[in-house]
């Protein structure tokens, strides 16, 4: 702070000797004196400048730490304990690595979404899963263990354990993932 209200008064009366300079006169006591003024205007306005550690006030008490949340032990993977980041990065793997995953039980949540295809004869049930930034949701298909379970509304939070397991359609050499024997 008083390197810059000293530098204005410097700079203005270097530009003023530059500019006085050319015109012949030599005499420069004026210009002296108003940068004479105007240091002693900033030694008076200066004033110590208080520590900014100084007005932290400390707290008044402890913070109390949000409860761990305990991981299902009946699943291999609860992602519903999981941050958004962490949860997008498992499920993309699910997805990129299906062999890894074959076999393995999940808790998942989610938004329930459905989805019917001429093609198959078949409604396709997902939870569809957010990033942490809601950018690059997935979906994760999944089918009820007890078939006459009804399905959640479109739109609807749902939660929910299964089975990971992969499968081809008839006439399709694609892979495809679900969660099966969900509860």
């Amino acid at each position: 702070m008083k390197i810059k209200k000293l530098a204005a008064p410097l700079v203005m009366a270097a530009a003023v000797t530059f500019a006085v300079a050319c015109g012949g006169n030599t005499d420069t006591s004026m210009i002296d004196q108003v940068v004479s003024e105007k240091e002693a205007e900033v030694k008076t306005e200066a004033s110590p400048t208080p520590e900014i550690f100084d007005t932290v006030a400390e707290p008044t008490e402890e913070p109390t730490p949000e409860p761990v949340k305990e991981a299902d032990p009946s699943v291999d993977y609860d992602l519903t304990i999981m941050g958004k980041d962490m949860v997008y990065a498992t499920v993309f793997q699910m997805m990129n690595d299906p062999a890894e995953y074959e076999g393995k039980t999940f808790k998942i949540a989610g938004i329930y979404d459905e989805m019917y295809l001429k093609e198959t004869d078949t409604t396709y049930h997902f939870a569809v899963i957010a990033d942490a930034l809601a950018c690059c949701s997935q979906g994760l298909e999944f089918l009820w263990e007890d078939e006459a379970k009804e399905y959640p509304e479109v739109g609807d939070s749902v939660v929910f354990k299964g089975v990971f397991e992969t499968y081809k359609e008839a006439g399709d050499e694609s892979i495809y993932c679900h969660l099966v024997k969900c509860s």
